[in-house]
């Protein structure tokens, strides 16, 4: 069923916790390692999936949610880079794909 159909998607409320839950677990993750390439790239996504969280929440005086594509890179880059970085140092990692 899509939209037009009359589906709907996970509410927005939803969609926020996911990314602060994201963030904090990359972070989590960032924290209990000693390698510092990985702590780094794990750093480094947290950051972005804590931004991103944040911004979604509207938090008065918080970051606006990106709007513009180059914004939207801003954001997704970090969380992209550090992904692709982390597959090529732990080739068996869990994955998504």
């Amino acid at each position: 069923m899509t939209p037009i159909q009359g589906a709907t998607g996970p509410s927005d409320e939803y969609v926020d916790e996911q990314y602060t839950q994201m963030a904090t677990m990359v972070q989590t993750a960032a924290d209990s390692v000693t390698t510092p390439e990985i702590k780094s790239y794990l750093t480094d996504w947290a950051a972005a999936a804590d931004r991103l969280a944040m911004s979604q929440l509207d938090v008065s005086g918080g970051a606006e949610p990106p709007e513009t594509p180059e914004e939207m890179l801003e954001v997704f880059t970090p969380i992209n880079d550090a992904a692709g970085a982390l597959g090529e140092l732990c080739p068996d990692m869990p994955s998504a794909e």
